[in-house]
């Protein structure tokens, strides 16, 4: 009994993004698939992670796209899909915060998918 998820990552912003691999952090479990090293903007990446075989802790751990914007500014994508009756999390932050929206759209049990659309945020005129 595994834990994976499907991680897939909407870019609905205006600037493509870069995957920082020296920002990659994986605290439990592996990469089941890679992540996308670029998202261009309106497009999908997805990358997929899971438990080690034999262990009984859900992968958690954490990835940062840099916007090809004017700032370069960074996105970090953050999961936690315990092996316990915890609930799984799944976040989205821009740094600063704000510059971006996210929602998240999980699905499944053990093996789950997750959907994490990205829009810019709208300033008010």
């Amino acid at each position: 009994m595994g834990r994976n998820a499907k991680i897939s990552i909407i870019n609905n912003t205006d600037c493509d993004w870069v995957l920082d691999e020296s920002k990659t952090k994986l605290t439990h479990g592996k990469f089941n698939q890679s992540p996308t090293k670029k998202i261009l903007k309106g497009t999908i990446g997805i990358f997929k992670v899971g438990n080690r075989t034999g262990a009984k802790i859900g992968p958690k751990g954490s990835l940062v796209y840099v916007m090809q914007n004017k700032d370069k500014t960074p996105i970090k994508i953050s999961w936690n899909h315990p092996f316990s009756a915890t609930t799984s999390t799944y976040q989205c932050v821009s740094d600063p915060i704000g510059v971006v929206n996210s929602s998240v759209d999980v699905t499944g049990g053990h093996d789950q998918k997750v959907d994490i659309l990205v829009v810019q945020k709208v300033e008010a005129i």
